[in-house]
């Protein structure tokens, strides 16, 4: 049985060189940064994916959305439209309200780091509350504290 260090060395045999012998080595999928898409632990020198609370999904009623990274002295950037989030995007300083049905996107920046991968969550918000209807000249009014309906009287 040969050494571990000798794996992959030539070896001759009546003057003919062999090829070397090939090592397998597991193959852990990554996203585009290296990381481990399954875990929030960076592999090499890339921020920490952000963590967002609650998790997306539906909700009857606003909620507030709280964005977390292990990352020490980095900071957040998301967006509310699902675009990509960049160093241009909004700053994350606080919990951010979801008031109607969004995607939130989210990354971990710090100048020393590979940018992390994104956090993606999309939202479903149901409206609540007590709707009431106006008459306004021939207009028929539905609204809550979130939304405004105007339909016409026909």
């Amino acid at each position: 049985m040969k050494n571990l260090k000798d794996l992959g060395k030539t070896t001759s045999t009546s003057g003919s060189r062999s090829k070397p012998k090939a090592i397998f080595k597991p193959v852990v999928p990554t996203d585009n940064l290296g990381n481990d898409p399954s875990s929030n632990v960076p592999q090499g020198n890339a921020a920490i994916k952000p963590v967002v609370t609650p998790q997306g999904g539906s909700y009857f009623g606003s909620i507030f959305a709280t964005i977390t990274t292990e990352t020490p002295n980095a900071s957040i950037r998301y967006s509310l439209d699902g675009s990509n989030v960049t160093l241009a995007s909004t700053l994350y300083t606080g919990p951010v309200p979801i008031a109607y049905s969004q995607t939130l996107r989210c990354r971990t920046f710090r100048p020393d780091l590979v940018t992390s991968g994104d956090d993606t969550e999309h939202y479903v918000i149901s409206v609540t509350g007590s709707f009431f209807a106006i008459e306004d000249g021939g207009h028929f009014i539905l609204e809550d504290n979130i939304s405004r309906l105007v339909l016409e009287a026909a």
